[in-house]
């Protein structure tokens, strides 16, 4: 059985340090490396595609006229979408910050918290930055801003959209229609950043773990 296969979301621990008997600085087994390439690229394309769909939409929408059916489909999609790229990126991610912790420096969380976080409620509004900022850091770029702009882009985003949820609800709009095009606007580019730059984040990470 190898010793690195994780039965869940992990490679084995010891506190936030390396797997048992693997250094850092030297050479990673074949399989850690071969699990963030296979999974990088059904993640970077989910995350692709869910930035590219707001978008679209509104393209689609310039042609079409918005009907009630057309606006439940396509926020179901988004909602769907959405799951399967951040579930996606979870899977991936755990084996790049096992990556980094074998190979670079002691990580801050465990691979468990490194996801829970995400589910956390109040936590979950700084903590998941926190997780994805510390790989990236110990991943060798020195600075963090792609991943603090991702974050704001992401926040944005997932606040937005629970504001239509409850606005549609309760029929309550306290927005002039000026007003609330332009935050709709707003709302699309935090899309296209929250999941885009996530997508880049992504890849830039697994090319420094290919790297070596």
């Amino acid at each position: 059985m190898n010793p690195y296969q994780p039965p869940h979301f992990g490679y084995p621990q010891q506190g936030h340090g390396a797997p048992p008997g693997y250094g850092y600085g030297g050479p990673p087994p074949p399989y850690p490396i071969q699990g963030i390439v296979s999974l990088a690229t059904p993640t970077i394309g989910l995350l692709g595609a869910r930035a590219a769909l707001p978008v679209l939409m509104r393209a689609v929408g310039s042609f079409i006229p918005w009907s009630e059916g057309l606006s439940k489909g396509y926020e179901a999609l988004r909602g769907l979408l959405g799951m399967a790229a951040i579930a996606c990126f979870l899977f991936w991610f755990v084996r790049l910050y096992s990556w980094v912790r074998a190979t670079r420096a002691p990580t801050a969380f465990t691979n468990t918290m490194a996801v829970v976080w995400w589910f956390i409620p109040f936590g979950n509004f700084v903590m998941p930055c926190i997780v994805v900022q510390d790989a990236w850091k110990k991943a060798g770029f020195p600075s963090g801003a792609v991943v603090a702009i991702w974050w704001v882009g992401y926040m944005f985003a997932t606040f937005w959209t629970s504001y239509l949820g409850f606005a549609e609800a309760l029929h309550w709009h306290p927005f002039s229609p000026g007003v609330g095009q332009a935050l709709g606007w707003l709302f699309t580019l935090s899309q296209v950043i929250a999941y885009g730059l996530l997508a880049y984040i992504v890849q830039e990470l697994t090319k420094r773990a290919k790297a070596g």
